[in-house]
This record gives structure tokens, C-alpha cells and sequence, in this order.
């Protein structure tokens, strides 16, 4: 993966060694990750926990070649239990310090999240990444950022808009960014 030019964000060695030993306590090869960026710090952009859940399923049962791992920051801690509960086989996570957070987003074969520093950060470090976005327009800055044609341009910050998008949505445009092997 390439970052994107003009862009850098540093990674200590410590924080890529540390994410490294989180992943693999969980069994997760991060060449197959698709981390799932739960969290935001307005709830009018969270897509619900119970689609996340729903995701996951639709995940483990269509996409075996990834592993769904969930992100977020201590306060989604609440949100990632509610997707927990909602599964029948728990999904790994990564609950990390901001750098080692960053440095498991460097390893990961794709994200998939909600419109937050999380997601343009997996960005700028050239990861294939898919924005959940509901109370702004897109980001169109760099061409591994996409996103969903499933809100109108006229409904972007409408409160609740974000529960139009739907898990279909998602694992259909999931084909075109993450094509099966």
C-alpha cells in the first residue's frame, strides 16, 4: 500500500511490534484484516451497532478470505460490547493506543467505518478503505477512500440519515474495492 503523496504518518517500530503481538494473540493475519471502525464522536454519525453486528455475520458466512476486526477508542468500548453480544462467536478487536492503533491500520487489508480520524487516516496510509459518511458530503481527496451511493446529496446531515445505509450496501460495493480471490 502506498500513502497517499505529500501525506506521512510515522510509525514507531515499538507501536507496528506491539499492534503485531495484539493481532496474532487474537489469531488475525493482518494480510486478511478488514478492520471495521465502529465509533465516532457524533452519534448521528455511528452506524449502529446491530448492523455492525449484522456485518460481521454477512462477513464470516460470504467473505471468508477477511477478518472482520473492530476499532474504536475507549469511548466505543460500550458500542463493541453491544456488537459483541449480538454474535455467536466473539469478533477480534483492537482497542490500542492511538499509535499502535495507526499501526494496525498500516497492516490491514481494508477498513470499513464510520467518517472519523480513523478512516482518513487509513487512508493516508494507502489502505482501501470505505467511508460510512451520513453528515458530510464524501471526502474525495484520495482514490482509496470511497464511499456509498445510497444517500442523496440533499440528505448528508439529516439527524438518523445514517441508518439508510444498509449491510447489502455495503458487501456490494465491498466486491468492487475487495474483489474474492
Amino acid at each position: 500500500q502506498a500513502p497517499l503523496d505529500g501525506w506521512h504518518l510515522a510509525q514507531k517500530q515499538s507501536a507496528i511490534a506491539s499492534a503485531k503481538r495484539h493481532l496474532e494473540s487474537q489469531n488475525v493475519q493482518s494480510e486478511q484484516m478488514l478492520i471495521l471502525g465502529i465509533g465516532a464522536m457524533h452519534e448521528d454519525r455511528c452506524w449502529p451497532a446491530d448492523k455492525f453486528a449484522n456485518l460481521i455475520t454477512h462477513l464470516r458466512a460470504q467473505r471468508p478470505d477477511l477478518i472482520p476486526v473492530i476499532m474504536g477508542g475507549p469511548a466505543e468500548m460500550q458500542i463493541a460490547d453491544d456488537i459483541q453480544k449480538q454474535l455467536a462467536n466473539p469478533v477480534a478487536d483492537c482497542f490500542l493506543s492511538f499509535d499502535e492503533a495507526i499501526a494496525a491500520l498500516s497492516l490491514a487489508k481494508g477498513y470499513i467505518g464510520n467518517d472519523t480520524s480513523l478512516l482518513n487516516a487509513a487512508a493516508v496510509l494507502g489502505v482501501e478503505s470505505l467511508g460510512l459518511f451520513s453528515q458530510s458530503p464524501p471526502l474525495t481527496y484520495v482514490k482509496n477512500l470511497h464511499h456509498l451511493d445510497v444517500i442523496d446529496k440533499d440528505e448528508y446531515g439529516q439527524p438518523g440519515i445514517i441508518h439508510k445505509i444498509e449491510v447489502d450496501d455495503i458487501m456490494k460495493q465491498m466486491s468492487t474495492i475487495w474483489p474474492q480471490p
